[in-house]
């Protein structure tokens, strides 16, 4: 959606802008706080360092994927897709009923709190596997839904980021710590007890169905 820089960098795509329906209003406030994070990782980085002078420099530059570029496009657009979805099932005679739960995965799980966040959501619990839940921002504070973030021991930085989201939400919500495993939960045994963490979760925060009398 936007991207912010040293001395003043601004990079706002326009059509994430509109996809999301983002107000200016909410931009600002992002980026607001971004800019304070970046300033706080620029003196954690170079310290009392000057600024390297690039003129008659090569530079690499390098995205790991964490901190911003088309994954996050993505998310936005599959939030949309998303909420549209739910919606369409809601109007369907065989699931009008059924209760709702998002579960997504990395940017999928952005995409599902920015969904759920919406005023009217039918969704009813949410689960997050290796998540970026971060990445849904100001929508954070709006999700009522009861959510469970799961996170694998091994994945420092995506531990941070999770914890910080958490912090963000007003809802019911655990974080829930896999030990040993890394983001995608690949060591054996690992995803059995994220699949086992999210039926409890679900099992524990949605409704039973209701059946029609025959």
């Amino acid at each position: 959606m936007r991207v912010a820089g040293e001395r003043g960098v601004r990079v706002v795509d326009e059509a994430v802008m509109r996809s999301t329906r983002t107000s200016e209003d909410e931009l600002a406030r992002v980026e607001e706080i971004e800019r304070v994070e970046l300033d706080r990782r620029s003196r954690r980085y170079r310290g009392d360092r000057p600024r390297t002078e690039l003129r008659g420099r090569t530079a690499v530059v390098v995205d790991d994927g964490v901190a911003s570029g088309s994954t996050a496009r993505a998310a936005c657009l599959i939030a949309r897709r998303l909420t549209d979805a739910t919606h369409w099932v809601r109007t369907r005679d065989e699931a009008r009923d059924l209760p709702v739960g998002f579960f997504g995965a990395s940017n999928g799980a952005a995409a599902a709190l920015w969904a759920a966040a919406e005023p009217d959501s039918p969704v009813g619990a949410v689960v997050s596997r290796g998540g970026r839940p971060d990445r849904a921002g100001l929508r954070l504070p709006a999700v009522t839904a009861p959510t469970l973030l799961i996170v694998g021991g091994n994945d420092d930085v995506v531990i941070g980021l999770n914890q910080q989201a958490q912090a963000r939400l007003g809802c019911e919500n655990r974080l829930a710590v896999i030990p040993g495993a890394t983001h995608l939960f690949e060591e054996p045994g690992t995803l059995e007890e994220v699949a086992s963490l999210a039926a409890q979760w679900f099992t524990g925060h949605l409704p039973p169905a209701s059946h029609p009398a025959a």
